[in-house]
């Protein structure tokens, strides 16, 4: 065990199940509108989750936007 690690209260453990449940139905459908849609269609979507990603980073985590990213966004 890492130090200082404490283990979740049976409420975060459900909490914790419950958003991971929900990551894998995202992804489900994620993949399920790939499969039916155009892929330009798609594709749109992909890039406005990177641009989010990275502006939730820079904002709520303080994170620095890298040359990687910006390049990506562009």
């Amino acid at each position: 065990m890492a130090p200082g690690f404490v283990w979740p209260t049976p409420s975060q453990s459900n909490a914790l199940l419950l958003i991971g449940l929900m990551a894998i139905l995202g992804q489900a459908c994620m993949f399920r509108a790939a499969k039916m849609s155009d892929a330009k269609v798609i594709v749109l979507f992909f890039y406005v989750s990177l641009f989010y990603a990275a502006l939730i980073g820079y904002t709520v985590f303080g994170e620095k936007i890298s040359l990687a990213v910006g390049i990506a966004k562009t």
